[in-house]
């Protein structure tokens, strides 16, 4: 009977570690996404608000050259019926049409009606882009590779259940054979 209750538990061990090897790499994926996908577009936003509140067009220049490098250049992540509001080529050229439009307010007097009236109309383009970026990032999540890399993990786990499931019931077998050889040697004995 000893011989089964070690396998048993070498066995449980053996797929407790695959399980827990498992998660960490689900959480390994998870933050490595995140990273490279929607932690770009957040850290865009963020620019985006800080430029918005700057009072000078060379320093919301500087933020905007941030959040162009920040932003894919194109492609849209919506799949089903993608609009002009989340896609990329179109972010990026409202973002050089800001460039642009700052590089010549820049030129112009501060104390100038054209020089506040253009400083309006960046902060609002910007608040724009800002919308856009908040209303593509869900859909960043949902990308292709996610959702291949979401369903080999879920069809992982839940083969590894499978075969703790059979590895279960092939230790009670076995036990229940163990526990009848054992009983009928008891009863040859007597």
């Amino acid at each position: 009977m000893e011989v089964g209750v070690g396998h048993g538990m070498k066995h449980y061990r053996l797929v407790l570690g695959g399980i827990l090897t498992l998660l960490m790499f689900g959480v390994v994926m998870a933050y490595i996404g995140y990273a490279s996908s929607v932690y770009p577009l957040e850290k865009a936003r963020g620019y985006i608000v800080v430029a918005i509140t700057s009072n000078s067009p060379t320093t919301m220049l500087e933020y905007v050259l941030e959040i162009e490098q920040l932003v894919p250049e194109n492609g849209n992540p919506v799949w089903v019926f993608p609009t002009p509001r989340t896609d990329f080529g179109m972010m990026h050229k409202s973002i050089d049409e800001i460039k642009e439009r700052l590089r010549v307010i820049a030129t112009l007097p501060r104390d100038s009606e054209a020089f506040n009236t253009g400083m309006s109309d960046v902060r609002g383009q910007l608040a724009q882009l800002e919308d856009n970026i908040r209303e593509a990032v869900p859909y960043v999540y949902v990308s292709f590779q996610n959702v291949v890399l979401s369903a080999i993990w879920i069809t992982v786990i839940l083969a590894i259940f499978t075969l703790m499931k059979r590895g279960k019931a092939r230790i009670e077998r076995f036990e229940d054979v163990e526990s009848e050889r054992v009983g009928s040697n008891n009863n040859n004995n007597n």
